[in-house]
């Protein structure tokens, strides 16, 4: 995320019970950053340590979120001055067909990514994948709903998705296993 960014321009609220929580902005911004911070939900977790972390729960680029329809988008390593360490199963809103990026990095603070935490996003063509992952769900990048798709086989490989991973890392290892071009990441 860009250093600029501000995050006191944002409230955030948690259910107490559920520890789900959303970014409400108190202040109008145009920067893209702040504007991507509205299409998350999140919720507080712990770390394998005991601290505090946040893990995305859910990803919805809609019309609230129209500025990133076609991006190539940056998640935020962290949120509420804690760090994102991991993205949950089916975070991604696979029955919006309103979700259409071009790709995502995910930041070096998250170290698992759920089963088809990005299925179905729509023109999604490539994902970036530090080192610093080590797991990574099935159908969590470059799968798409198959054409008259059954409850056997909802997903189907999108064409020519690239994952862009180190040598050795889990990202190589998810790419092998489903057949995916896998480009040097610079890091």
């Amino acid at each position: 995320m860009s250093d600029e960014f501000n995050y006191t321009e944002f409230d955030s609220k948690f259910d107490e019970k559920t520890n789900l929580g959303r970014y409400e902005e108190t202040e109008y911004s145009d920067k893209g950053d702040s504007r991507l911070l509205r299409c998350f939900q999140f919720k507080k977790i712990k770390d394998d340590d005991g601290t505090d972390a946040i893990a995305i729960s859910g990803i919805e680029i809609t019309d609230e979120c129209e500025y990133f329809y076609g991006s190539f988008v940056e998640l935020p390593d962290e949120i509420m001055n804690l760090p994102v360490i991991a993205i949950e199963p089916y975070a991604s809103d696979a029955t919006s067909s309103a979700v259409t990026i071009s790709g995502v990095k995910i930041p070096k603070t998250i170290s698992s990514i759920g089963e088809g935490a990005f299925a179905d996003m729509g023109d999604m063509a490539s994902v970036e994948i530090p080192k610093t992952v080590k797991s990574i769900g099935e159908y969590a990048f470059g799968y798409c709903l198959a054409t008259g798709y059954s409850t056997e086989d909802i997903y189907e490989k999108c064409e020519d998705f690239v994952i862009f991973c180190s040598p050795g890392s889990a990202a190589e290892e998810y790419a092998k296993k489903n057949g995916f071009i896998c480009k040097p990441l610079a890091e």
